[in-house]
């Protein structure tokens, strides 16, 4: 089983770098994990759904047939760790060749890359920058990994 996550670039910052692989270093002691960015282009404000679609058809090219696709969505299914991380073992004993988790830019993602999901999640009902979301959804990956295996990571 791999793992992987696909974000959209619209700017690098130093502070998401670091996090970033630090978490995909830790992930690597529990599985094959590896992050794609998709480099987005500058749109104005107004050309929200020209963005949204831009971006969309460089996500698409990166998904596979047998990949089971979770989208990070403000209107997804909202778990706490422990439901996530029954989740997220349920997924990986479910046969897919990889898990792929999408996170989209400032517009969100677009109707195709949705409909081929198999599972919506929302991190929070609080609006955050994809950098921060990032971040926190990697610790939760982590930290799933964490109570699967027992570690003495999660506090209950």
């Amino acid at each position: 089983m791999k793992m992987l996550l696909i974000t959209v670039q619209t700017k690098n910052e130093k502070w998401n770098e670091f996090a970033v692989e630090i978490y995909k270093k830790k992930l690597g002691h529990f599985i094959t994990f590896e992050h794609t960015e998709v480099k987005s282009k500058n749109f104005s404000r107004n050309q929200q759904q020209e963005k949204i679609l831009f971006e969309q058809e460089k996500i698409l090219k990166i998904l596979k047939p047998n990949d089971f696709i979770v989208v990070l969505d403000e209107g997804g299914a909202e778990f706490n760790s422990q439901a996530f991380s029954e989740k997220l073992k349920t997924i990986m004993e479910s046969g897919f060749s990889r898990i792929v988790f999408v996170i989209g830019g400032a517009f969100g993602l677009g109707p195709k890359v949705k409909a081929q999901s198999k599972l919506q999640v929302s991190l929070s009902r609080l609006t955050m920058s994809h950098l921060v979301a990032q971040v926190v959804f990697l610790e939760q990956i982590y930290r799933a990994f964490t109570i699967q295996k027992g570690l003495p990571y999660h506090n209950s």
